[in-house]
């Protein structure tokens, strides 16, 4: 964080502009671990794990949204947001939404919060109505990135997890094992919740990311096989396009319908709300 409690982006001056021109995606990590990691590193090296941070696959038509959405920012005085965003979402085109257009749009609006909390030396968190909670509770994603190849069985799951919980994590999500039979999927993370709460009980949340890879009656079947592990949430099991399709999941998940639906996507590419999601 800087000295005015900015920092979460500064486009205009660090690696985040440029990141975000690459067509990067955010990495929810701690600046100073970041930053740690990447000091330790050979020059090499830190090149290389910066570019492992980008896309690349969204990188030509990152660059081509930026490019296309500029002409309407250049000359203008960066204030009034709102405007900006409006202009920007509603009236430039009605070719709106999707992935390019809505993070391209959200770099340049991020970026003008913090040149508007730079011009008024305020914090961007003040400028948004100030603090309603001093703590926000946080997960531990990608959580299974170092278990890979061979290095993925339920005793390695186990090891993790008493390490992840010893550093002071009180949930993680990680992804369902890919590559396999729907049927063959579940089995495999049975297998690995089970020896997650066999080492560390219930002292530890599980989310689990599903990555849009299963029908909605293989979605179903795995939430009911995974329901004596109690899952934080089941992140994306069916197409994000069908909002219909998740709420069927949710409402006949029995974690669902025990407490709160555990079935969600992050990647409804809109300000919008989507059509006729009812998962109850």
């Amino acid at each position: 964080m800087g000295r005015n409690g900015l920092g979460k982006t500064m486009i205009a001056k660090n690696i985040c502009h440029a990141a975000v021109l690459a067509g990067s995606s955010v990495l929810f990590r701690a600046a100073p671990a970041l930053l740690e990691e990447l000091q330790r590193q050979t020059p090499e090296g830190r090149h290389r794990k910066l570019r492992s941070y980008a896309n690349e696959a969204c990188c030509a038509s990152m660059r081509s949204a930026i490019r296309w959405l500029q002409e309407s920012y250049l000359g203008k005085d960066p204030g009034g947001i709102e405007e900006h965003w409006n202009r920007s979402d509603y009236l430039l085109s009605r070719w709106r939404n999707g992935p390019p257009a809505m993070t391209a749009l959200s770099a340049i609006d991020i970026a003008l919060w913090d040149i508007e909390g730079k011009r008024l030396n305020l914090p961007v968190w003040w400028l948004l109505q100030g603090s309603l909670r001093p703590h926000l509770r946080v997960y531990h994603t990608h959580w299974n990135a170092p278990l890979t190849g061979d290095k993925r069985t339920p005793a390695a799951f186990a090891a993790w997890a008493h390490e992840t919980r010893a550093r002071g994590w009180t949930a993680v999500k990680w992804s369902i094992p890919m590559g396999l039979p729907e049927k063959e999927r579940a089995e495999r993370l049975v297998r690995e919740l089970e020896a997650v709460r066999d080492a560390i009980g219930n002292s530890m949340d599980l989310a689990l990311e599903a990555s849009e890879t299963f029908s909605g009656r293989a979605a179903i079947e795995l939430a009911q096989a995974i329901s004596p592990y109690k899952p934080l949430w089941i992140e994306e099991p069916t197409l994000r396009e069908s909002p219909g399709g998740l709420g069927d999941v949710a409402a006949k998940s029995p974690r669902a319908r025990d407490s709160s639906p555990d079935t969600s996507s992050r990647s409804c590419w809109t300000t919008r709300a989507p059509p006729s999601f009812n998962p109850t």
